[in-house]
């Protein structure tokens, strides 16, 4: 009899899905949690911003935690919060993560630092102590890479580029480790969606101008560029369709890429040294 029981039980846990989100508060992310409710996951949504807990506060199923995916110990305590429910986890999604616009010779070795820490290491660190969970229901991760993560380095934007092509070979390595133990990794690699983040663009880079002391004309110039980009910003209800077949498909493709800049791309795909020719021209 109670071998019947622990085996009811077992099955009740195996029915249960539970996702992980980090970066939960933005819209790339909150977007994601909708179509995941929809399919009857529980959502622990992390996210450093305290408000995190009112965004979610009317759905029962969503369980918002308060994490700096930089801290060890702040990441710790969110696995104490999960452990309180689950000991395995069906998906892990990795939002959490900052833009930097400036100059590589002016902004602050400290700064630097701070976007590797959020892009990279933290996704490093969520992955690293979900793992043990994964491997239990053969689960799935889903980093969220950019079109930055494939396209070549734009000037004023090479912070966020470097923490991206990081994230995908980060995640290849991941997928070609983890993969024969059963647990998938997929990339995703939005370009602009109208996000907080992407809304507060305009505003770092007011502020970037207003405080370089080398770069002020050319940075102006590049105001337009950046403008067109903000532009072609679309709703993130279309990324949330694309994230749901990462998260579910039974035979998910490595990568999935969604509205990139057609600009970008073309620029992108000449040689380097056209390439600073172009942005040599454009910079003048």
């Amino acid at each position: 009899m109670q071998d019947k029981k622990e085996d009811i039980k077992e099955n009740i846990v195996q029915e249960t899905k539970y996702a992980l989100v980090t970066g939960a508060a933005g819209g790339l992310a909150a977007a994601a949690i909708k179509e995941l409710r929809a399919l009857d996951f529980t959502v622990f949504a992390l996210d450093i911003n305290k408000d995190v807990s009112k965004i979610y506060k009317d759905d029962t199923k969503i369980v918002p935690i308060i994490c700096d995916v930089t801290g060890k110990e702040s990441v710790a305590s969110a696995f104490s919060e999960i452990d309180k429910l689950t000991d395995r986890l069906d998906l892990v999604a990795n939002f959490a993560g900052i833009i930097m616009i400036g100059s590589l010779v002016e902004r602050s070795t400290q700064e630097f630092e701070k976007i590797l820490n959020v892009n990279v290491v933290g996704m490093y660190r969520i992955n690293k102590a979900a793992f043990p969970y994964l491997l239990k229901t053969k689960g799935r991760i889903i980093n969220i890479s950019s079109e930055c993560g494939v396209f070549d380095a734009v000037p004023f934007n090479t912070f966020y580029t470097i923490t991206k092509h990081a994230v995908e070979i980060y995640s290849d390595g991941l997928r070609r480790e983890i993969g024969p133990l059963g647990v998938q990794v997929v990339k995703i690699r939005p370009g602009a969606f109208r996000t907080n983040m992407q809304g507060g663009v305009r505003g770092q880079f007011n502020q970037v101008v207003e405080k370089s002391e080398y770069f002020k004309d050319i940075l102006t110039s590049m105001s337009g560029m950046m403008d067109k980009e903000i532009d072609s910003a679309k709703d993130p209800a279309l990324f949330a369709k694309v994230f749901i077949k990462a998260a579910t498909d039974k035979k998910p493709k490595l990568a999935y890429s969604i509205n990139h800049s057609k600009s970008m791309w073309l620029i992108s795909s000449l040689p380097d040294g056209l390439q600073d020719k172009v942005y040599k021209s454009y910079l003048k």
